[in-house]
């Protein structure tokens, strides 16, 4: 499978969801997060505001066409970003 040029862009996003998970190693509360890297598109996570990754939400990893199309879409949505970003800025200032 060919490598993503937006993998390292923007590899996890936080979720809507405001409910704290399990407690850090740290004792302060994790938030779930969704990652976007290659090895798990679309995985949820708890996350630690000081030590980042803290356990996974999904036991399971993405796999097979699941995954192949998770990736995908986000590389499509990276692609659509970029471009709207030029074309935003080659609109002339009025």
């Amino acid at each position: 499978m060919e490598q993503s040029q937006y993998s390292d862009a923007s590899s996890y996003t936080h979720s809507l969801n405001c409910n704290p998970g399990p407690f850090c190693h740290c004792n302060k509360a994790t938030m779930m997060s969704k990652s976007w890297t290659n090895e798990n598109p679309g995985r949820r996570f708890f996350r630690c505001d000081v030590h980042g990754f803290s356990s996974w939400a999904d036991k399971e990893n993405p796999h097979g066409w699941q995954k192949v199309s998770l990736i995908e879409a986000r590389d499509e949505i990276g692609s659509l970003k970029e471009e709207l970003t030029n074309l935003r800025a080659n609109i002339p200032k009025r």
